[in-house]
């Protein structure tokens, strides 16, 4: 299939509200606002329905280094199936409903972030194993690339009993459930974005907003430790037009949905390409592990199913587009001109 070509596919009869890829990219399990969730191929130029799990179930997540996932019904129950969609295990009923379910790189830990705010470390039966301290908010979980702590959004207070406006990034222990660090979360708005980096650099993505409340329409990415800003601030072209944003794993490639638009940069903020994406805007996105796939859910609920093609594809789309202007330019430095040879 060629790079960057798109398929657009009825996913589900309601919403696609969650959604997950096979560490190798090789299927994708899409979960309904009806409860229902389907198993898909993406291996051939088509997409194929594998199966369509039985019951009704709120979140999926793959397993890395195994060809297994799994999934949570609407009653609480946690079920493993494997990669055909049959399932092999399961739990007894949970008390806790999650919201996103995240493993480590090598598969070899779970964490749950819940509806009511709390955060939870999972055996592989699918069991409650630890609570850990604070509440968090429904954004994302972030693991560190040895596996033994997690990054997540939550409250700055002092006193966890108080409630605060204020948020930090939390860095706690899997094996505890404590909290080992806090840092400051930069403008935090609608987007709130952990990023672990393979290098150990954690990046908090952010919507800024001005002092008046209005959008300065830009997407920043710091640096959590130093409190810098890691990258070029990402613009829209139009007002409050931002709406999601996904990374790949290794933080190298990001995906940002503009309206209809979806935009692809780097993560210093170097931008690769844009594309026109659903016919109305688009509420969410999802980048595969490896960052040769995208998922594009419109407010619609159509859904795309966009190839990207390998990271060394995208990079010469990238140099396709600005050769020119750095060749022919008379502001662009001498060094620079040699931005894209070989």
């Amino acid at each position: 299939d060629e790079s960057g070509a798109s398929v657009e596919f009825k996913a589900h009869q309601s919403q696609v509200v969650n959604l997950d890829f096979r560490e190798n990219g090789s299927q994708l399990a899409t979960a309904s606002s009806d409860g229902t969730v389907r198993i898909w191929s993406v291996q051939s130029q088509e997409l194929t329905l594998i199966k369509e799990l039985p019951g009704s179930f709120r979140s999926v997540a793959f397993q890395p280094e195994s060809n297994q996932f799994i999934g949570q019904s609407t009653s609480g129950v946690l079920q493993w199936f494997n990669s055909a969609g049959d399932s092999i295990n399961q739990s007894q009923t949970s008390p806790v409903l999650f919201n996103a379910m995240t493993f480590s790189p090598d598969g070899q830990q779970l964490v749950a972030l819940a509806e009511n705010k709390t955060l939870h470390s999972l055996t592989f039966t699918g069991e409650l194993s630890r609570k850990f301290e604070g509440q968090y908010l429904p954004s994302n979980v972030a693991f560190s690339p040895n596996g033994q702590q997690v990054a997540v959004i939550g409250s700055d207070a002092s006193n966890s009993l108080e409630p605060s406006d204020s948020k930090a990034i939390k860095i706690l222990d899997v094996t505890s459930g404590k909290v080992v660090k806090s840092l400051p979360a930069m403008q935090t708005t609608s987007f709130n974005r952990v990023i672990w980096k393979p290098d150990n650099r954690i990046l908090y993505a952010s919507l800024l907003r001005g002092v008046d409340g209005e959008t300065d329409n830009s997407v920043r990415l710091w640096d959590a430790v130093s409190e810098q800003q890691f990258a070029t601030p990402l613009t829209a072209q139009r007002q409050n037009s931002f709406n999601d944003l996904t990374f790949n794993r290794d933080a190298s490639l990001m995906a940002i949905a503009d309206r209809d638009q979806i935009s692809l940069t780097y993560s210093d903020g170097t931008p690769m390409a844009k594309f026109q994406g659903n016919s109305g805007d688009i509420q969410s996105l999802k980048i595969s592990s490896d960052g040769t796939l995208l998922i594009s859910i419109g407010a619609d609920g159509t859904t795309k199913l966009w190839r990207l093609g390998n990271l060394a594809e995208l990079i010469k789309k990238g140099c396709d587009r600005i050769q020119n202007y750095l060749t022919r330019n008379p502001n662009v430095s001498e060094s620079d001109r040699d931005l894209c040879k070989n």
